[in-house]
């Protein structure tokens, strides 16, 4: 989902007229920041959080990483003996051991079904006792979990495998573990929370269906019992596996469950670019993981064929075991027992297409490999066949939402999305001198134009579904920080002063934090726009203006060890549109502090760098 959404110093003044920014800034902050783990390079520090918020589901194989987690691999489906006695959460909030939720489970020990026994099989496929094929864990030497007690005392006994193995074997079924089942033993928990692990090398672990499982009864609870069990993992790294990078760092929140697992196309897109802005040889390697993860789902959608991108990707494995098919994000709502999808994340908006071709674009230019640029030339047609407008000023048109075969288009277009494509399609005609894609490159240009307001000096954001009348609601600061970057252009560049004058907060009204908002309300910061705003300094060559704006997000944020910067300020920034913004680690908003602090501009030449360097 992306937020839809050179001139020299001396130039820029001569196009200023009236209010002026601040002028006598500080020095620039130092690339180091006291914390209480010591110094730490600010910089390292963001490629380091997008490091690892990349590698998290792939330095372990879980079994349960958090409820809806895009890490988790197995389902807790195989319910056994008194099954009635059983009362299941998976999004427990009471004191989880890491993340924001753990699980919980209730035993009564009523013997519901005359068998005084009860226990869980997290399973693969879903109700697997040996229908279909399971994981292949080869290379894992244990599996580990932490568990407790509510009162301590609480007895359990926790395995692995042994799905459709002796005593059990049906030979009717084509499938079984192939090896187990391995056992804890009965355990004695107590209230704290307590590792535990069972040893798994030297075992077949080809084909692992019961990934997981507890089991207890009740001569060892006679009472009943409430335990919980979180962070169950094996020690199997997948360094080199596809996958995309979570968009945000989520709690337990209403807001935050339509967003635990999804990994936005803009973000990895701005993901790639940053990697490349570096190129260290780790840099390089993770590039190519999202590059070739975009080729991968733009050949593998789990309907279409035609060369389109979804909005948004499920974190954790990119490919679904089963089918081969990539994965979409979503959640699971307990009272109606069903599996969700946000229509909004399973579309193909225009913007977020066109980043995703300026990304590969540019890995193309690293690497030399025609497959990326083939790649980025697909979803051109894509865009041209299904976006292409002729009404009122041209242009391209939103994209489209909902679930297929049946989606629906969006009439209305947005200036952003327009300039996404004139990048786009420009940086394609300059490659390979097809003057289709100038063609195109000019008919977003049209559109640009038309929604310049000459006497605001300010860019409006788009049409209404008529393709022809101007939305003039809410007016947002990333086209305007965005028109500067993707044009770069004099007759534009007044568009800094009406942001400075119009979405600057000397102080946010909830939590007192200096930045720019996302529209004209100034009800908060932005900080995904405030590292825009710097980019733009950074451009435009205004030293003292770009020392400030990172100075804005560094004095929030510098004693924050992770190193990620958050979406906003507070939760709950409005917009104008139909999404609010939340006090969240935000992998877009930590990428374009990235190109901030480098002086990089993302739509062009990511090697130049700043006229501040």
């Amino acid at each position: 989902m992306k937020r839809n959404f050179l001139i020299s110093f001396l130039l820029i003044l001569i196009f200023t007229t009236g209010w002026e920014f601040h002028r006598n800034y500080p020095e620039k902050q130092k690339e180091t920041s006291t914390t209480p783990f010591g110094r730490i390079d600010l910089l390292e520090n963001a490629y380091r959080y997008i490091y690892r918020t990349m590698d998290k589901y792939h330095d372990a194989f879980y079994v349960y990483d958090d409820g809806d987690s895009g890490g988790n691999h197995f389902i807790p489906s195989g319910w056994i003996g008194d099954v009635e006695d059983i009362k299941f959460n998976s999004f427990c909030s009471e004191n989880p051991q890491s993340g924001s939720y753990c699980i919980k489970i209730n035993y009564s020990a009523k013997g519901s079904r005359k068998n005084y026994w009860a226990g869980i099989y997290w399973l693969y496929p879903e109700n697997n006792w040996g229908y279909w094929k399971g994981y292949d864990l080869t290379g894992a030497k244990e599996i580990s979990f932490w568990a407790r007690g509510e009162k301590g005392g609480e007895k359990a006994e926790f395995k692995v495998g042994g799905v459709n193995r002796f005593p059990d074997h049906d030979p009717k079924k084509p499938w079984q573990d192939s090896f187990g089942p391995l056992s804890t033993g009965v355990l004695k928990l107590s209230k704290e929370w307590k590792e535990y692990r069972i040893k798994i090398s030297g075992y077949s672990l080809k084909n692992t269906i019961g990934g997981f499982c507890w089991v207890t009864n009740t001569s060892q609870n006679p009472q009943g019992c409430t335990i919980y069990i979180d962070n169950i993992r094996y020690d199997l790294s997948r360094p080199e596996d596809l996958r995309f990078i979570k968009s945000y760092k989520t709690g337990s929140s209403e807001e935050d469950k339509y967003l635990r697992n999804v990994a936005f196309t803009y973000d990895n897109s701005l993901a790639l670019l940053a990697f490349l802005s570096r190129m260290s040889k780790e840099d390089l390697r993770r590039a190519k993981i999202i590059a070739d993860s975009f080729l991968f789902v733009q050949n593998n959608d789990r309907y279409f064929n035609d060369g389109r991108l979804r909005n948004a990707y499920q974190s954790g494995d990119l490919q679904e075991y089963q089918t081969g098919k990539a994965r979409l994000p979503g959640w699971w709502e307990e009272r109606d027992k069903k599996w969700y999808e946000d229509k909004g994340f399973v579309g193909s908006s225009t913007g977020n297409l066109a980043w995703a071709m300026i990304a590969l674009i540019s890995y193309y230019e690293a690497s030399g490999d025609i497959k990326y640029l083939n790649s980025a030339e697909r979803l051109g047609d894509w865009i041209e066949r299904n976006c292409k407008d002729e009404r009122g000023s041209g242009g391209f048109t939103g994209g489209y939402e909902g679930w297929e075969p049946n989606q629906e288009k969006f009439l209305w277009k947005s200036t952003e999305h327009n300039l996404d494509c004139y990048v786009a399609f420009e940086r394609l005609y300059k490659i390979t001198s097809n003057s289709r894609w100038k063609e195109l490159s000019r008919h977003a240009k049209k559109f640009i134009d038309s929604m310049w307001n000459e006497k605001g000096n300010f860019f409006w954001t788009g049409t209404l579904e008529d393709g022809i009348k101007i939305n003039k609601e809410t007016i947002p600061l990333d086209t305007q920080t965005w028109a500067i970057l993707a044009l770069r252009d004099k007759k534009f560049a007044s568009a800094v002063r009406w942001a400075e004058k119009n979405c600057y907060l000397e102080s946010c009204p909830v939590c007192g934090a200096e930045g720019f908002d996302f529209n004209t309300d100034r009800d908060g910061v932005w900080f995904e726009g405030t590292a825009q705003m710097a980019v733009v300094y950074a451009f435009l060559g205004e030293k003292d203006n770009y020392n400030h704006a990172i100075e804005m997000i560094e004095r929030e944020h510098k004693r924050d060890i992770r190193g990620g910067i958050n979406s906003a300020c507070h939760d709950n920034l409005t917009t104008g549109f139909d999404w609010k913004y939340f006090r969240r680690l935000h992998t877009g908003a930590t990428v374009w502090y990235i190109f901030a602090k480098l002086g990089i501009n993302p739509y062009w030449d990511l090697t130049k760098g700043s006229k501040l360097q």
